[in-house]
């Protein structure tokens, strides 16, 4: 990216990371905005999670609002539609011992954003967050699975509850929840007129709280 900016030549990325660099890596974020500004070019990191429903999204709805105590963000997304390379990093088809290991030696990718998400939320809403913890638990199919690009058996790993929290003295202020399942695809057909089985949900408090949905 650095050559390229240095090249005069401007960048999009939707690297996960790039939606808020500044959550993770000021330093580098900073040296990329020298950059940019030293040859006249812009850097925009972009995308829909994050970049957009569990966090920009959030940070515009909660402009309806005076004060804000507390967040919520929920969003549920099947798998079946997406390809192999989803299905490999989200573990699906793996046995529960092999996703523990992942997790363990980082080696797992499940939902990767949402450290950029809650401090985008936080530093929008002019809040110091103390503290960011992620938690990655996996979801057990009751029943065979299969469709065009994966296959997990019963007992097996069909997918990911991901959940995140953005602290402020000790207190989650920030409540973010991300479950990626594996569906049959004509689970999916049968069940459902939305053919990704993408929902999301955002909630905010006020100090009288009140909630807007």
């Amino acid at each position: 990216m650095k050559l390229i900016l240095e090249k005069g030549i401007n960048v999009i990325s939707t690297a996960e990371e790039m939606a808020y660099p500044k959550a993770q890596e000021p330093e580098l974020a900073k040296e990329l905005n020298y950059i940019a500004k030293d040859n006249n070019v812009t850097v925009l990191g972009t995308g829909i999670n994050p970049g957009f429903i569990m966090d920009l999204l959030v940070v515009a709805l909660s402009g309806t609002m005076i004060d804000v105590e507390h967040i919520e963000a929920n969003r549920v997304n099947s798998l079946s539609p997406f390809g192999p390379a989803v299905m490999e990093e989200q573990g699906v088809g793996i046995t529960v011992d092999e996703f523990n290991h992942g997790v363990e030696t980082d080696t797992l990718a499940g939902h990767v954003g949402f450290a950029e998400s809650i401090y985008m939320i936080a530093d929008a809403l002019g809040k110091k967050l103390d503290g960011f913890e992620q938690q990655m638990k996996p979801i057990v199919t009751s029943l065979d699975r299969k469709s065009k690009y994966g296959e997990a058996l019963k007992g097996n790993v069909a997918g990911v509850n991901m959940t995140g929290q953005g602290l402020i003295n000790g207190e989650v202020f920030i409540d973010m929840k991300r479950r990626y399942f594996y569906r049959r695809l004509h689970q999916l057909k049968r069940y459902s007129k939305y053919p990704y089985g993408d929902y999301t949900r955002n909630r905010w408090w006020n100090r009288n709280n009140s909630c807007v949905r």
